[in-house]
């Protein structure tokens, strides 16, 4: 069961991730969020947009603190995955992994779509600090998504843009 204070760290995320994809998307300008929106219901999906195209998009942010080349693939949950999946399957809506690494400035893109053709993401055993739980150490499994498929972007502060590095 989740603590007091793993409730308090898992809101604190949730509130870093919105201020991260304000921010990425008050300059890329993507993205037609619901200001409304609660963004601390602790929802398996944590945006819904539209996009510049009018797709609605399912959204799933992460902040990651390290590098995006730290590990040899991002990791996804596979329920988290497995819902994206269905939004897409039953209602088109465009499942996108949004992580943040160090900071606002870095982020890479995951259209979840590339490996819906019979190429699922390897499931692969990982350890985990659970800092939602009291900091206690799981052993899950995970989807582990290459950064080659993801978009990485990097803030270049002198032309105010996202550049895109791959």
């Amino acid at each position: 069961m989740i603590s007091k204070s793993g409730k308090d760290f898992a809101i604190m995320m949730e509130r870093v991730n919105d201020d991260n994809i304000k921010f990425f998307n008050s300059i890329v300008k993507w993205f037609d969020f619901d200001e409304n929106e609660d963004i601390y219901d602790m929802s398996v999906i944590d945006k819904f947009a539209y996009d510049r195209k009018g797709r609605m998009c399912a959204i799933e942010l992460k902040t990651r603190d390290c590098q995006i080349n730290t590990f040899d693939g991002i990791i996804i949950e596979p329920e988290k995955y497995d819902l994206l999946k269905q939004e897409y399957q039953e209602k088109g809506f465009i499942p996108l992994y949004i992580n943040f690494f160090q900071d606002k400035y870095h982020v890479c893109i995951w259209d979840l779509r590339t490996f819906f053709n019979g190429k699922e993401p390897e499931l692969v055993p990982f350890k985990i600090t659970n800092y939602g739980y009291d900091s206690r150490i799981d052993y899950e499994y995970r989807r582990k998504l290459p950064q080659r498929y993801g978009h990485f972007y990097v803030y270049n502060k002198n032309t105010n843009r996202f550049d895109k590095r791959w």
